[in-house]
């Protein structure tokens, strides 16, 4: 499950960053991190602290939380990749 949270998580930082129209070396400027770190968390190969988050999450100019939301959100939708990580109905 950390790795798909990772992997979901660095693909919702991409989206957002493409929404923004940035390439990864702006967003690295823009963040203070380095264009492979920016590449290796939207990989999800880079296990990315809640700090780390939070400062490229203030770079695309959105609220952490709504980085986290998302990835938890993909995380509980069936379908969502990960059959571990679907939701069971109970019936």
């Amino acid at each position: 499950m950390k790795r798909h949270l990772l992997h979901t998580l660095g693909n919702n930082i991409r989206a957002e960053r493409f929404r923004m129209g940035y390439t990864q070396e702006e967003l690295a400027e823009k963040s203070g991190f380095h264009r492979t770190y920016i590449g290796d968390v939207e990989k999800g190969v880079k296990n990315i602290t809640v700090n780390n988050c939070l400062i490229i999450a203030k770079a695309l100019s959105l609220p952490l939380s709504d980085l986290i939301r998302k990835a938890e959100i993909s995380l509980l939708t069936p379908g969502s990749g990960d059959p571990k990580n679907e939701v069971q109905s109970e019936g």
